[in-house]
């Protein structure tokens, strides 16, 4: 499974499948969908797919961090690797990408 296949030094995220030219384009469906339903939250710092991958990669290696197996008693259970693969319009990962920007703008970050 990409999502879980991890990278051999730090346990993280693979990195080369979001860096993947065709991980990049299926985030394309994702960028624009963010760009509509959370216009008011991205106008000011539109994201490419190329940073939405990245973002992703954060996501998932914070998730590793603070929720993952090495963690002794985890205050929070991790999100299904599945729902940071569904790259549909209106799908799992725009809510989550979405979100972010959204606590990301009302953090004034």
């Amino acid at each position: 499974d990409a999502v879980e296949e991890k990278d051999e030094k730090d346990g993280g995220p693979s990195t080369k499948f979001w860096e993947s030219s065709e991980t990049i384009s299926q985030l394309e469906t994702v960028r624009l969908w963010i760009g509509k339903h959370y216009k008011k939250y991205v106008q000011n710092d539109s994201p490419s797919s190329k940073s939405l991958a990245g973002l992703v990669v954060q996501l998932l290696q914070f998730q590793e961090d603070a929720f993952g197996r090495r963690v002794n008693n985890p205050a929070l259970t991790k999100l299904p690797a599945k729902c940071f693969l569904d790259f549909k319009a209106g799908g799992a990962l725009c809510h989550i990408l979405g979100s972010v920007y959204k606590f990301k703008s009302e953090q004034g970050w």
